[in-house]
């Protein structure tokens, strides 16, 4: 049967049986596994694998007639029937159906309130265009955004727009709307009212629809254009939860200080919403504001240095730690009493932490020591500046037998000394013939060795720049024939820390 396939003039796989025998044939010889599954032909599957790709891709309808496309496909499947323009824009056109409906199906069960976003504008060759966008959470708490309609408009004017809105929400069946964020709050007023007692008639807004109008800063923006502000960030909302955020805040607030007075004046709605809370910023607030972000701006730099994930970032932690305090301490003698009330503050939850030597890990400060720009040296000097001469003096002793300890696991030692397994050799004068243990003895030289550990706290610390950043590890990797052991004490200790830290 299979030899009446190959040579049937009939059979309209001919060609793709004449390819496999060849492969056969070629392969013959070589080792036989168990013959690949062979799925189905589906016309209609592969025909909507077709009608998705060229909706995805955006490809012109009229490329499906393409006699060298045509080709290709039937070089993969002769059986596969490929359409016409006009049947792939039909098919298309029902997929979009099918998909609506599910979608519509979707919304109805899956979410309750939804948002809506729209947005108008026209094309090069002066046709208006609307898109209608909703935006929700489903049961699963999954954020969803899709897009419900596009279309082509008469006009951008509010009540026009509105009236495309409601019937694009009609169509989808889709009365539960939470609020309408719009383009342009001014030409959009009208069309909002109008929207809002449609839905209110639909019996679907909360508050009464008090707050369904979320309009974009056209105003804002207005006055910052008439300020001649050239600052483009945005301003970011305070987070409770998320401390940094009211440095943001603040920074952005005060690039756009003129532009805020000015709202005030042109926009009653602006004061009349800011009265329900503290009123709009009065100068001393500003004034305030702009106090207290150099304090605000210490946590938040210092907490983008120490949470780097693809740098190593032990040998900073403690030294952002000292830096810290050192300008909290700063700042609770400042003049201003507001700064001092905040400073002192600060001090107490600094101290909550850092406050009590007993509970400080060694390990941070060992890294430190492992920084070749700071060594012993400057963390002692840190140590004797933020506590008290008593607490101090065991703290730096504790970190030094700490650090020798350490040194002395990595190295190997138990019992004994390098210096004292030096001794023992020299001791054997039949390994002495040139007198050199004679004379290590005679000078006291002997009793000079130097530990790796020793030595590098001994030298001179790198020079310190702010513009050029050491590259600690690259340090370490030129300097390991030298010092081996700490090397490696650098190396896995830095590591570790990168990853726990940041």
């Amino acid at each position: 049967m299979r030899n009446h396939l190959i040579r049937c003039k009939e059979n309209p796989n001919r060609e793709a049986f004449k390819r496999q025998k060849l492969s056969s044939s070629t392969t013959e010889g070589a080792s036989v596994g168990p013959s690949p599954t062979i799925s189905k032909f589906d016309q209609n599957a592969s025909r909507m694998k077709l009608v998705k790709m060229f909706v995805k891709s955006e490809l012109p309808f009229r490329f499906v007639e393409d006699e060298d496309f045509r080709d290709f496909v039937r070089s993969l499947q002769p059986r596969f029937e490929v359409p016409s323009r006009t049947t792939l824009r039909r098919e298309m056109w029902q997929l979009y159906e099918e998909e609506k409906t599910k979608l519509k199906i979707f919304l109805s069960k899956q979410c309750g309130r939804v948002c809506l976003t729209t947005n108008t504008w026209t094309s090069i060759q002066n046709l208006n265009y609307m898109s209608l966008t909703v935006h929700f959470i489903d049961d699963d708490w999954k954020v969803h955004k899709k897009i419900l309609n596009f279309s082509q408009t008469t006009g951008h004017s509010g009540e026009l727009i509105a009236k495309h809105v409601e019937a694009c929400l009609n169509n989808w069946e889709l009365k539960r709307v939470l609020s309408v964020t719009v383009d342009n709050a001014t030409a959009n007023d009208v069309g909002v009212q109008y929207l809002k007692r449609r839905m209110l008639s639909w019996n679907c807004l909360v508050l009464k629809g008090e707050y369904v109008h979320m309009p974009r800063f056209a105003r804002f923006k207005a006055c910052v254009e008439q300020e001649g502000i050239s600052y483009k960030g945005l301003v970011c909302l305070d987070v409770e939860t998320r401390w940094n955020s009211t440095y943001l805040m603040l920074k952005a607030s005060l690039k756009y200080k003129d532009a805020f007075v000015l709202l005030d004046i042109q926009d009653k709605k602006f004061g009349a919403e800011m009265a329900k809370s503290s009123g709009v910023p009065l100068e001393e607030d500003w004034e305030y504001a702009r106090s207290v972000l150099p304090f605000l701006k210490m946590f938040y730099d210092s907490t983008m240095r120490i949470s780097g994930s693809s740098y190593v970032t032990s040998h900073m932690y403690m030294k952002e730690v000292f830096g810290i305090g050192k300008k909290i301490r700063q700042y609770s003698e400042s003049s201003d009493v507001s700064i001092r009330s905040m400073a002192m503050r600060m001090k107490g939850k600094y101290e909550k932490y850092w406050g009590n030597p007993n509970g400080i890990n060694i390990l941070l400060l060992i890294a430190v020591v492992l920084d070749p720009r700071s060594k012993l040296d400057f963390v002692n000097y840190f140590i004797d500046y933020i506590f008290e001469s008593s607490m101090a003096s065991g703290l730096k002793s504790k970190l030094l037998s700490s650090l020798k300890a350490l040194y002395d696991q990595y190295q190997g030692i138990e019992e004994g000394s390098q210096s004292s397994q030096q001794e023992s050799q020299l001791d054997d004068e039949d390994d002495d013939p040139h007198g050199m243990s004679f004379y290590l003895r005679a000078t006291g030289r002997r009793f000079d060795y130097i530990s790796e550990l020793d030595k590098y706290l001994r030298e001179d610390p790198e020079p310190y720049t702010k513009s050029v950043e050491l590259d600690v590890l690259h340090w370490w990797k030129v300097n390991s024939t030298r010092f081996p052991i700490l090397a490696n004490m650098a190396r896995e200790w830095k590591y570790l820390f990168a990853h726990k830290i940041g």
